[in-house]
This record gives structure tokens, sequence and C-alpha cells, in this order.
């Protein structure tokens, strides 16, 4: 089993482009509030993992576009944590309208310490991947 939230989201207006559907570097976005969302489900906001000392960087992203999505639809954002390797955190993503599939998206992350180093993933984070695997 791994981790995983879902963040409903509404389509802005602002968030569409000239042809009236969600520009495409907008997912990136939707992504990153499912991410923060997911932290907060696992017990560590990214916020308190900031004051510990530590962060993460994004070194890859993806996204995969299937159907557009619109102003005003309701959108369910799944990010879902996979299992760490190394270093590295990946977390994969989908975009659901009423269930169907309309993108599918990855971002990998480095841990790094305040200076900039790479470093192992916190004794904290750790546990809770223990937790829940």
């Amino acid at each position: 089993m791994s981790a995983s939230f879902t963040l409903p989201l509404r389509v802005r207006f602002a968030e569409t482009d000239a042809m009236a559907i969600v520009h495409h570097a907008r997912y990136f976005e939707y992504f990153e509030a499912a991410r923060v969302g997911l932290m907060d489900a696992l017990g560590l906001p990214y916020a308190e993992f900031v004051r510990m000392g530590y962060h993460l960087p994004l070194v890859e992203s993806h996204a995969f576009y299937r159907q557009p999505a619109r102003f005003d639809d309701r959108l369910e954002i799944e990010a879902q944590l996979q299992p760490l390797n190394g270093p590295r955190l990946t977390i994969t993503y989908k975009v659901t309208r009423e269930g169907k599939l309309l993108a599918e998206g990855k971002t990998v992350h480095a841990f790094i310490n305040k200076t900039g180093a790479a470093i192992k993933p916190p004794k904290e984070f750790l546990e809770r991947m223990r937790a829940i695997n």
C-alpha cells in the first residue's frame, strides 16, 4: 500500500487559455497543491519539513494529457507517493473529472539540506513511510 491524497478542485476562469481549456502549465500547479496535501495527510506538513531543515526541490516532471479540462469543471487531483528510491521521492498524479481520466503526471524530488547538499531522507519521513507500507 502506498500513501495517496485526493484534492478536489474547481477550475477557475483565470486557469483557462484562449481555447477555453485549462492551460497545460496549470496542471503542474494542481500537482503541487495535491503534493502539499499529501504531505499534510502523512503528518509531515511541508512547512514543518522546511523548519526541520529539509527541502524537496523538483528534479524531474512529466505530464500526459488525455482530455481537456474546462472552466468550472470539478476535478479531483490524486497524488500517490511511490516507494522511496534512495534520496529521491517520486509522486504520481491523476487528474479526473467525474471518474474520467484527464491527465497523468509524475514529479521526482531530491532530499537536500539548507545548504543545498543532497542528503538521505529524514528519519521522521522514513518512519512515516514504514508505517504506511
